[in-house]
């Protein structure tokens, strides 16, 4: 009984000295991470031109047509925005 306690012990001391995180999965991380950096660095962008815009505008309201509108609407929706 106490051999097989013993093996036991000695497979988990084992385990605890392989690292946590596949291979695989580590690179999976960090490309995760690198396409979450550039798509916040491409939203960043799109709201700074979006605020130049506005300011060439001036007080101007944006008028859109029906078209523009329904583009904007299916965009809205598909990111939870629209009702």
């Amino acid at each position: 009984m106490v051999v097989g306690r013993e093996s036991a012990l000695a497979s988990w001391e084992k385990s605890l000295s392989i690292s946590f995180m596949q291979p695989w999965q580590l690179v999976l991380l960090g490309v995760a991470g690198w396409m979450n950096r550039k798509q916040q660095q491409l939203i960043d962008y799109l709201l700074e031109e979006n605020r130049v815009l506005r300011e060439q505008l001036g007080k101007q309201r944006l008028s859109f047509s029906a078209a523009q509108k329904k583009r904007l609407a299916l965009k809205a929706k598909s990111v939870g925005m629209g009702g």
